[in-house]
């Protein structure tokens, strides 16, 4: 019989990673009441970013911390 971390490593073997979108709010974390909503989020299981446009966070007040052209 295989013990639990081998049986937790078999199903993590398993998962795949991939892509779909989501329909999702963003709220400033300083003012809870500027709201963007964002629809077809791209969200990528093996992603270790969230891009969010530009547009969005400018209009709830936060400055992008990073660009990729």
């Amino acid at each position: 019989m295989p013990s639990a971390a081998q049986a937790t490593k078999r199903r993590t073997r398993k998962r795949s990673m991939g892509t779909f979108h989501v329909d999702c709010i963003i709220e400033k974390h300083v003012d809870r009441r500027r709201t963007a909503r964002i629809s077809k989020l791209l969200v990528d299981t093996g992603s270790n970013y969230t891009w969010l446009p530009e547009q969005a966070l400018k209009r709830i007040g936060v400055a992008p911390t990073d660009q990729r052209i």
